[in-house]
């Protein structure tokens, strides 16, 4: 969408995009990191990038959290693991 901000954060705990975009309705949450799906037909794509990055993320302990609201945007956060120091 034009003339929308897009936020991004890193921090040592996590990093997150948040958009102001079109938004996902929330029984469709679940399902954007499927292979090959999407959330709308909106914009073009494949529907393989977030299926990715969830791959990556598993792979590496980082969970991912999503929020969104139709009309209003969305939010992922990938929270690093945490790391026990034994001293």
């Amino acid at each position: 969408m034009p003339n929308t901000t897009i936020t991004v954060t890193l921090t040592k705990s996590f990093f997150s995009i948040e958009d102001e975009g079109v938004g996902i309705e929330t029984e469709k949450l679940q399902e954007i990191f499927k292979l090959y799906k999407r959330s709308s037909n909106l914009a073009g794509g494949f529907g393989v990038g977030l299926s990715i990055v969830k791959q990556i993320c598993d792979e590496f302990g980082i969970k991912v959290e999503v929020t969104s609201e139709l009309g209003k945007g969305s939010l992922f956060i990938l929270f690093w693991p945490t790391q026990s120091v034994v001293g």
